[in-house]
């Protein structure tokens, strides 16, 4: 359709979509699933308008592949507008630690800024911010996003964004979570002190209220390090001789006193580093960390 290669005339287009979808659904229209070419201009278009002006979800689809008609391919598109309509794809059983079983509630948050390509100075960062928004089950997300100064490491609007968050989940729960999980990634040694007296402190100041003071635990996340882990028994690592998913050291090679642990979550080697323990900054798992640990790896 010529529509969709104008801005102006596929905006009034699935506005009438949108309409008539209301007027036979007697109801408010969840999705639009479109069908285009891989050439199509539409995709873009239409992401910004239904997305960021009209605030319907969307869920694209090649031609090529919905005239295949394969089983798979249909089946990855289900999951897709399952996750996108808020639904469970897949849930963990036994994941969470005996403590936390029928207790307080918990939310996950992670946090990261996205930078423009090397010598860019024009182009914004993206901050970003993503928290779990159901309990016990933890697998439905909601995210926010917000552009900053170019190359600035440091959330400017953490504390809002984190309040949005927790906003999503008290009205999805009915209650707001007692626990708040942190996990900041992106940040280099030197920036330790910015994340926990600037960025923790922002988050404080927009949460707290006279009747609500959930801990908070901060955990950065690195994966950029030199510690390299071996297997003292080539035999234990399978085919590929690699340290196995779920290996986690704590003892000898990491900080006396910082809760430093190094974790093997995926086939790759990869560094989770605590914040030093403090009751300030670790409230929720402090001096548990097989506890912690654990939940780490299945998050």
């Amino acid at each position: 359709m010529s529509a969709f290669s104008d801005v102006t005339d596929l905006h009034k287009f699935i506005e009438r979509v949108i309409e008539e979808a209301h007027g036979k659904g007697k109801g408010r229209l969840q999705i639009i699933v479109c069908v285009i070419t891989k050439s199509d201009p539409l995709f873009n278009y239409l992401k910004w308008i239904c997305e960021t002006q009209l605030g319907i979800i969307t869920q694209c689809c090649l031609s090529t592949t919905a005239n295949k008609g394969s089983h798979p391919d249909f089946v990855n598109l289900a999951l897709k507008i399952n996750a996108k309509l808020g639904g469970s794809n897949v849930e963990l059983i036994e994941w969470l630690p005996p403590r936390f079983k029928g207790g307080d509630h918990i939310m996950f948050v992670g946090a990261d800024v996205n930078h423009p390509g090397p010598g860019n100075r024009t182009c914004p960062s993206i901050a970003a911010v993503v928290a779990t928004v159901n309990w016990p089950a933890a697998n439905r997300y909601a995210a926010r996003i917000c552009p900053q100064d170019n190359r600035k490491e440091k959330i400017l609007n953490f504390g809002s964004m984190c309040l949005d968050l927790l906003r999503s989940y008290a009205e999805l729960n009915k209650v707001k979570p007692q626990k708040i999980v942190v996990f900041r990634d992106g940040v280099s040694e030197g920036q330790f002190d910015m994340v926990l007296n600037e960025e923790l402190l922002d988050l404080k100041k927009a949460i707290y209220e006279k009747n609500y003071r959930p801990t908070i635990t901060l955990v950065v996340a690195q994966k950029r390090h030199q510690t390299r882990l071996f297997l003292k028994s080539q035999g234990d690592g399978g085919s590929s001789s690699n340290v196995p998913p779920g290996t986690v050291v704590d003892t000898t090679i990491v900080h006396p006193f910082q809760g430093r642990i190094y974790q093997e979550v995926l086939m790759e080697l990869q560094s989770t580093r605590l914040v030093p323990p403090s009751a300030s900054f670790d409230e929720t798992f402090y001096k548990l960390h097989p506890e912690v640990e654990n939940t780490m790896f299945f998050i």
